[in-house]
């Protein structure tokens, strides 16, 4: 609440001296605007990610489409349209080349950022809708993270999957989240 600026709903409702810390300068008054409003995806966003030079912008929705932008212009500059459901993750490869997408019909693809023309891979899991997605730092690897509490490794250039590690234990997050939180 120190942060929020002082003008705002947020702060006037729920700012109470006693209970925050103030800062004592160079607070704002009022929410900045947006630098730039993004639109063309006709269901939520569910993942965003820029690219390592800054100059792109890649979008995952829920309306099955992974949206490439100009962070400069804001334009988009295309529409990649391979995922039959959601998706939920999406990333940029550390040389700003490729793009890597996880969706809820279980697929990860891999885009060429300069093509834009067609995916340079698919990857299929068996364990559900895949969450997350990221690359190695050499790129050479991407990871997913899947709804059956899987993650995987796969090699690039392969499309194969060289590990698959287990643990994780959503019944549990869940029930914790729930009490915690009533």
């Amino acid at each position: 609440m120190p942060f929020t600026p002082t003008r705002t709903v947020l702060y006037q409702t729920f700012y109470h001296a006693g209970l925050y810390p103030s800062v004592l300068g160079g607070f704002q008054h009022s929410w900045s605007p947006p630098l730039q409003i993004l639109a063309g995806h006709t269901d939520a966003v569910w993942s965003v990610a820029v690219s390592p030079d800054g100059k792109q912008l890649v979008s995952g929705s829920w309306d099955r489409s992974v949206r490439l932008w100009d962070t400069d212009t804001g334009a988009e500059i295309s529409e990649l349209r391979w995922h039959e459901d959601w998706v939920n993750s999406v990333a940029f490869s550390p040389d700003g080349t490729r793009v890597v997408s996880g969706s809820e019909d279980a697929t990860i693809w891999v885009w060429d950022v300069i093509t834009t023309e067609e995916a340079t891979s698919i990857l299929r899991t068996n364990e559900g809708a895949v969450n997350s997605v990221a690359f190695s730092p050499d790129g050479m690897k991407i990871v997913s993270g899947s709804q059956g509490k899987i993650i995987h490794v796969w090699d690039m250039p392969a499309g194969a999957n060289i590990s698959k590690m287990t643990g994780h234990d959503g019944v549990r997050w869940f029930r914790h989240l729930f009490t915690r939180w009533n």
